[in-house]
């Protein structure tokens, strides 16, 4: 898991086929697995997948939904 999230680029309405994130194409996006609340400092709501990448990489990555933007989260070992 990173420290602090990193922005990754957008996702097309076609995707995950030919998403680029950080180290290679999603060719399976598994989720959502929706978090939400207000017991932080700010609310939150995020959209978390485990993303397949074409080498078998898997990344944990999330939707900020007040952002409107995918991060990187981590990656699975």
């Amino acid at each position: 898991m990173r420290v602090k999230p990193e922005p990754l680029p957008a996702r097309q309405k076609r995707e995950p086929d030919g998403w680029w994130i950080a180290e290679g194409r999603v060719v399976q996006l598994q989720g959502p697995y929706v978090l939400s609340g207000g017991w932080w400092h700010k609310p939150v709501e995020r959209a978390y997948h485990f993303a397949q990448l074409h080498s078998g990489a898997v990344a944990w990555v999330f939707f900020d939904v007040c952002s409107k933007r995918w991060l990187l989260h981590g990656w699975v070992e």
